[in-house]
């Protein structure tokens, strides 16, 4: 009998995605409902800097519009895009990074907040925006979602690089060969699926 309960529990341990041994992804037997697409926008970013470069980054946070104070950021890790990168998506989700479930209660807790989306070239932050939630996801996948997905639960938000176009140096008005002529967009989406 103890042999057949240690091979029962083993079998439990072995195959934890059953519903019966407590697996399946909420711990509790039930599988997470499939997520869909809530918000999406686009980051622009164009102009000029005089750096020379080929590399930049972005990243996205919630300020408070009052003060310019930053809760939490996200995909500004260190990590450089190249016009080479166009096409890569990068994906943030629950347990990825510490700020992810901050952004996940921003983006579905019904108050039209601001969120930052900036972007560097060599090193320091080289510009931005910061707009209200209802005018930067518009009302969602559907044109309902306002002022964001209020009702819904946040699994993941990607980062797609969409175009790159930098040229370095370019017309040179400063006469030292150090300068970048730039345009470059993101597609920023959000997934999640109804609250129970």
């Amino acid at each position: 009998m103890t042999r057949f309960l240690l091979s029962a529990a083993a079998a439990c341990l072995a195959f934890a995605l059953l519903p019966a041994c407590g697996g399946g992804g909420g711990g509790n037997g039930t599988v997470e409902p499939e997520s869909i697409l809530l918000l999406t926008t686009e980051a622009r970013y164009a102009g000029s800097r005089n750096v020379v470069t080929s590399s930049f980054a972005m990243g996205l946070s919630h300020t408070d519009p009052m003060t310019g104070d930053s809760f939490y950021s996200l995909f500004d890790d260190g990590t450089v895009w190249t016009a080479a990168d166009v096409g890569t998506t990068r994906t943030i989700r629950l347990g990825d990074s510490p700020s992810f479930g901050m952004f996940a209660d921003q983006v579905a807790n019904g108050v039209d907040e601001g969120l930052y989306f900036r972007w560097y070239m060599n090193g320091p932050e080289s510009g931005g925006n910061a707009t209200s939630e209802s005018v930067r996801w518009a009302g969602g996948f559907d044109g309902t979602l306002v002022p964001d997905a209020d009702g819904y639960v946040i699994t993941r938000v990607e980062l797609e690089l969409t175009q790159a176009n930098l040229d370095s140096p370019a017309h040179d008005p400063n006469g030292d060969g150090i300068y970048t002529v730039f345009e470059i967009l993101w597609d920023v989406r959000v997934y999640g699926y109804a609250r129970p």
